[in-house]
């Protein structure tokens, strides 16, 4: 069987869904596998595939905001992310910024993780 970006994207796609939770390790360990491989060229194509598997399985991206977040600020983080449509949760605990899931990726960008992470920085 010839292995085509088909196939690699419905394999990352059901592994990521059999464990999300480590879907960072998956898609490194994926990476790897498609460097050694020689799949890099066909990369991109993976990607659309994997888009076009989370939308047809109505995955849809959730975008968490604080209260004080405007309409304007919300349409400024779904162009420049790339989203068309999102379910919005207000979110008392965030102090500013945003956090957003968008095909099972979890992008945080709330002054709380940045905090967290400048701790431990501090820490180490």
């Amino acid at each position: 069987m010839k292995i085509n970006s088909k196939i690699l994207s419905l394999a990352l796609y059901e592994l990521i869904e059999e464990n999300p939770k480590n879907y960072e390790k998956t898609i490194e360990s994926f990476s790897n596998f498609c460097c050694k491989n020689n799949f890099i060229n066909i990369l991109p194509k993976i990607s659309k595939n994997i888009e076009y598997f989370l939308n047809k399985n109505n995955i849809k991206n959730s975008l968490i905001i604080t209260e004080k977040t405007n309409k304007e600020g919300i349409n400024t983080i779904f162009n420049k992310l790339d989203i068309n449509d999102a379910n919005i949760i207000v979110d008392n605990n965030l102090i500013s910024g945003f956090v957003l899931k968008k095909n099972n990726i979890l992008y945080d960008a709330s002054l709380k993780s940045q905090i967290k992470k400048i701790k431990e920085i501090m820490n180490n």
